[in-house]
């Protein structure tokens, strides 16, 4: 695993007011894909999909039941930034 730091996700600690990193977990079948998982106290979280590979970010965002999500964050449909967020 290479290139994967807590220092790479501080903007979205900075930016994400009231989002919390919870979990990072590298992807079981590539280890260029790295998933981090972000909660708010109010049960909304996004998971982001790190890909070294290709140098992107994509996103997930739900508003309920974050263990399951979590659970399957290899099987969810990740999109750009701006598809899931809006303008912030």
């Amino acid at each position: 695993m290479t290139g994967h730091s807590t220092t790479d996700n501080n903007y979205f600690n900075a930016n994400f007011n009231g989002y919390r990193a919870s979990d990072t977990k590298v992807k079981s079948t590539d280890e260029n894909i790295v998933y981090w998982g972000f909660l708010s106290k109010f049960g909304d979280y996004f998971i982001q999909e790190q890909n070294d590979t290709n140098g992107t970010y994509r996103f997930y965002k739900g508003s309920s039941d974050y263990t399951t999500a979590w659970a399957g964050r290899e099987s969810l449909t990740y999109d750009y930034f701006d598809a899931i967020f809006g303008d912030i």
